[in-house]
Protein backbone atom coordinates (compact mmCIF):
# COMPACT_ATOMS: atom_id res chain seq x y z
CA UNK A 1 0.00 0.00 0.00
CA UNK A 2 2.70 2.41 0.79
CA UNK A 3 4.17 2.25 -2.44
CA UNK A 4 1.12 2.68 -4.16
CA UNK A 5 0.51 5.95 -2.26
CA UNK A 6 4.31 6.91 -3.14
CA UNK A 7 3.33 5.94 -6.46
CA UNK A 8 0.60 8.42 -6.59
CA UNK A 9 2.26 10.70 -5.11
CA UNK A 10 5.25 11.33 -7.15
CA UNK A 11 2.43 12.17 -10.24
CA UNK A 12 1.87 15.18 -8.48
CA UNK A 13 5.25 16.43 -7.47
CA UNK A 14 4.87 19.02 -10.03
CA UNK A 15 2.03 20.64 -8.12
CA UNK A 16 3.26 19.83 -4.59
CA UNK A 17 6.29 20.44 -5.21
CA UNK A 18 7.15 22.89 -7.84
CA UNK A 19 10.52 24.23 -6.93
CA UNK A 20 12.24 20.84 -5.88
CA UNK A 21 9.81 18.98 -9.72
CA UNK A 22 11.96 22.13 -11.37
CA UNK A 23 15.74 21.41 -9.63
CA UNK A 24 14.74 17.96 -10.89
CA UNK A 25 14.15 18.79 -14.55
CA UNK A 26 16.78 21.37 -14.49
CA UNK A 27 19.95 18.73 -13.34
CA UNK A 28 18.20 15.99 -15.88
CA UNK A 29 18.61 18.33 -18.25
CA UNK A 30 22.58 19.29 -17.36
CA UNK A 31 23.07 15.41 -17.08
CA UNK A 32 21.34 15.20 -20.96
CA UNK A 33 23.83 17.49 -21.87
CA UNK A 34 26.89 16.48 -19.96
CA UNK A 35 26.60 12.95 -21.35
CA UNK A 36 25.73 14.21 -24.90
CA UNK A 37 29.34 16.46 -24.68
CA UNK A 38 31.37 13.77 -23.30
CA UNK A 39 30.18 11.35 -25.86
CA UNK A 40 30.97 13.85 -28.38
CA UNK A 41 34.75 14.45 -26.91
CA UNK A 42 35.19 10.77 -26.33
CA UNK A 43 34.39 10.34 -30.54
CA UNK A 44 36.63 12.76 -30.92
CA UNK A 45 39.31 11.10 -28.62
CA UNK A 46 38.75 7.81 -30.88
CA UNK A 47 39.14 9.61 -34.03
CA UNK A 48 42.80 11.44 -32.72
CA UNK A 49 43.78 7.69 -31.18
CA UNK A 50 42.71 5.84 -34.51
CA UNK A 51 44.53 8.70 -36.46
CA UNK A 52 47.87 8.46 -34.56
CA UNK A 53 47.41 4.64 -34.68
CA UNK A 54 47.58 5.01 -38.55
CA UNK A 55 50.57 7.40 -38.70
CA UNK A 56 52.28 4.65 -36.48
CA UNK A 57 51.84 2.37 -38.88
CA UNK A 58 52.92 4.58 -41.78
CA UNK A 59 55.89 4.88 -39.42
CA UNK A 60 56.58 1.05 -38.74
CA UNK A 61 56.59 0.02 -42.41
CA UNK A 62 59.65 1.51 -42.96
CA UNK A 63 61.34 -0.25 -39.99
CA UNK A 64 59.51 -4.08 -41.20
CA UNK A 65 61.18 -3.33 -44.59
CA UNK A 66 65.09 -3.13 -43.34
CA UNK A 67 63.91 -5.44 -40.60
CA UNK A 68 63.52 -8.28 -43.26
CA UNK A 69 66.54 -7.33 -45.23
CA UNK A 70 68.78 -7.34 -42.16
CA UNK A 71 67.25 -10.71 -41.20
CA UNK A 72 68.45 -12.49 -44.80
Amino acid sequence: MTQELAAKMRDYDDVLFPEGYQKIKDLEALIAKLTAENKQKMAMKDQQINDLNKKIEELEKPLSKSDAKLNQ
